[in-house]
């Protein structure tokens, strides 16, 4: 007999004592800004304990899916791409040898990226409820549940900071002085970053004083839709002004604007450090610090007294005016599910499809920036006519299976996931019906009204002799869009918490859907060739379309999954 003694089982009711590294670091961070943190109004040692608990929720090994569901392996995937992106400014610290043109080109491609990517994704976290109801009860400041989740953000997003800038410092040491690029840039990257998620923060503060409690969901919402849309019109038409505007250049020469543009700012520091600058560049400088600070100082001000309360109110969110009434797309989508569980599971899907605040949030304003990308797509003007060119529009359609995979991943997560263990006690006696409801629910909540209204939207614009393209378009996304949704529905949804970076296997298919995609959008390309060629390929995706959905009715579990116990009887 072995008398060494059995290691104990894990204790699921234990929480764990140590926390990843980089949860570890970003809360040795926190602990030493008591000072400015007090000084803003935030309690530091409650700060510290709600900040802890959020990074022991997310990455809690409760899960079966968690083993590499902690958020390290999706930022590390993340960041590599993000990475890329610093080719830019590092390239052009090359070729031209300007200091401003470094800095604009680094620092305002990266205040834009982080804008989009803090308005889409990561703001989300401002309106987290997960552990909101065990801090209504303590006497806990609003602000200080801001800040928490303000710092919460901002270690995902100072961790891409960080590579973003990777390439600007390392290319930039080539062609000016060493010492004030490893200052300047990696300063400059880091008050965008606060000043970004500042600035957003305080359109949430906005949006807390304008439209209340009762209606801060429903507003935030929008503002993130509007939010994943507006940056790229914007920049559609600021670009050209800058290029065409003769008075653009002593415009960004003016101290106000030079102060208030992050690049600039920063510009003003690089020729204060290396002696080439004036006095006024001294209190330019400044404000590039400055300015990020009083836009924190802004945002925790205009939450005060309001902020816990609306995150608990969850009447504008659960609003509907049809009540448990069917439209007539969710008519069509239960007579097509093949038997009684299939359609009771669609039924549930179909409800918190909008209802669920983390599939709403994280589908909604993804879903605005491929229409958005579309849209510029297909009106922008060819550069060679100088007008409309209808040739690729029905390109665009296919950017709408990245909104399905998108779906699929954002159906994993709740803000109820506790309660999901309770499915399992359900009798179901078809586990595959399960994942058939779930999977034509989100085709038809998801892919299919965003596919149609795009691919009628582009067959008003190019006419009647685009509109077999059209067909071949549509019927191939969708195609890919049932694909998807058969290989990744595995299990019972809305059973994962909500977290700020993917997991591994959800950032695994956000990345693996972009080959197919392009494949497709090469083979449209080829088969336009002949009028005959996509005839034949709208008619075989059709088919396959057809043979896809006929697939759905027999998918299989993911081993180990709640619904492969059931259907093995355990």
């Amino acid at each position: 007999m072995n008398s060494r003694r059995a290691k104990p089982a894990a204790n699921p009711w234990q929480r764990r004592e140590s926390l990843p590294l980089l949860a570890r670091a970003s809360l040795a961070i926190a602990s030493t800004l008591r000072a400015p943190l007090s000084a803003l109004g935030v309690e530091h040692d409650k700060f510290l304990a709600i900040l802890s608990n959020r990074l022991w929720l997310e990455t809690n090994p409760l899960e079966k899916n968690s083993g590499v569901g902690t958020p390290a392996v999706g930022l590390a995937l993340s960041g590599v791409f993000i990475s890329l992106s610093g080719l830019i400014p590092g390239v052009t610290a090359l070729s031209t040898r300007d200091p401003r043109l470094w800095l604009a080109a680094g620092l305002g491609l990266w205040g834009y990226l982080a804008l989009l990517l803090t308005l889409g994704h990561f703001a989300t976290l401002l309106v987290d409820g997960v552990d909101i109801a065990a801090l209504a009860g303590l006497p806990v400041r609003d602000r200080t549940v801001l800040a928490a989740r303000i710092a919460h953000i901002a270690i995902y997003a100072l961790v891409l900071t960080a590579c973003a800038a990777l390439f600007p410092i390392a290319l930039a040491c080539l062609v000016f002085p060493v010492w004030a690029v490893l200052i300047v840039y990696p300063l400059g990257a880091v008050m965008v970053t606060v000043l970004v998620i500042a600035v957003v923060a305080v359109l949430f503060g906005m949006c807390l004083r304008l439209f209340g409690i009762a209606r801060f969901e429903r507003a935030t919402l929008w503002l993130q839709i509007s939010g994943s849309a507006l940056p790229l019109l914007a920049t559609q038409v600021a670009l050209p002004w800058l290029r065409r505007s003769e008075g653009a250049a002593q415009w960004l020469a003016n101290e106000w604007v030079r102060a208030l543009l992050p690049p600039l700012q920063f510009e003003a520091l690089f020729r204060t450090l290396t002696g080439a600058g004036e006095r006024v560049d001294l209190w330019i400088a400044g404000a590039g610090f400055a300015l990020p600070l009083a836009m924190l100082a802004l945002a925790l001000a205009l939450v005060r007294g309001r902020y816990v309360a609306a995150l608990l109110d969850k009447g504008a969110s659960g609003e509907s005016g049809s009540g448990f009434q069917h439209g007539w797309l969710q008519r069509v989508g239960l007579a097509r599910c093949s038997d009684s569980t299939a359609r009771a599971t669609f039924g549930w899907t179909w409800a918190l499809v909008r209802r669920e605040r983390c599939f709403v949030r994280g589908v909604a304003p993804q879903s605005m920036l491929f229409v958005t990308m579309m849209v510029l797509l297909v009106l922008l003007p060819s550069k060679e006519s100088g007008s409309f060119d209808p040739r690729f529009a029905p390109l665009a359609l296919y950017a709408f299976s990245a909104a399905m995979a998108t779906a699929c991943i954002a159906a994993e997560m709740s803000e109820s996931s506790a309660a999901s263990p309770a499915l399992g006690s359900l009798p179901f006696s078809a586990p595959r019906s399960v994942l058939e409801g779930v999977a034509k629910a989100l085709i038809f909540g998801v892919g299919l009204p965003l596919v149609g209204a795009a691919g009628l939207l582009v067959a008003l614009l190019v006419g009647p002799a685009g509109w077999l393209e059209v067909a071949l378009a549509c019927c191939a996304t969708l195609w890919l869009s049932a694909v998807l949704a058969r290989r990744m529905i595995r299990d019972i949804p809305f059973r994962r918490a909500p977290a700020a970076m993917p997991q591994a296997d959800q950032m695994a298919w956000l990345i693996g859907v972009m080959l197919p995609m392009g494949l497709l959008m090469g083979l449209h390309a080829l088969l336009r060739l002949h009028p005959l060629a996509v005839a034949a390929g709208a008619a075989f995706f059709a088919w396959r379309l057809r043979a896809a959905w006929r697939a759905l009715e027999s998918m299989t579990p993911e081993r180990d999954s709640r619904l492969a116990r059931l259907a093995s009887g355990g």
